[in-house]
């Protein structure tokens, strides 16, 4: 949470004694409590305080036309890589370093997640599908959707590459 008063901004953290990802396993374990996180967070509306949009990251790597494609007023991790959940003590699944936080559609994260669990979890992409449907959110979203944020990505990567 956070509070603003008296001039000064107060941001305070929670502490987690967990233990951090650095893939997503091939035997799925715990995969499906970070499905059920996505799926919280895609009901989730992003606060006012996230100016920033999907479109902020990925526009650049679209068509100027596409833009409605990524537009929503849901709260985005916009990172979902394994090293960006922790699992608590008691099996509990949280998301952690929101430094890409962004207004987007429902299914953005999910999309993202699908990706990860092929390039970082050694999963198929049959087996990434079946895990991203378990997001509704996901299930609902445009087809013409998902291609959009996909090639954005995958271009995003490739700048980043490229520049070093």
């Amino acid at each position: 949470w956070h509070e603003e008063a008296g001039g000064w901004l107060v941001v305070c953290f929670e502490g987690l004694t967990a233990s951090a990802w650095t893939y997503f396993g091939g035997d799925g374990e715990h995969l499906e409590s970070v499905a059920a996180v996505l799926h919280q967070l895609s009901a989730r509306r992003a606060p006012d305080v996230v100016q920033r949009t999907a479109w902020d990251k990925w526009g650049a790597y679209c068509d100027p036309c596409d833009e409605p494609l990524l537009a929503g007023d849901r709260l985005a991790h916009c990172d979902p890589a394994a090293s960006n959940f922790m699992v608590e003590r008691d099996g509990r699944v949280r998301m952690i370093d929101w430094a890409w936080a962004a207004r987007a559609p429902a299914w953005l994260d999910t999309a993202l997640w699908g990706f990860r669990l092929v390039l970082d979890g050694r999963q198929t992409p049959v087996q990434a599908a079946r895990w991203c449907a378990k997001v509704p959110a996901f299930t609902r979203a445009s087809r013409e959707a998902v291609a959009v944020l996909t090639e954005a990505e995958a271009r995003w990567w490739e700048a980043w590459q490229e520049y070093g």
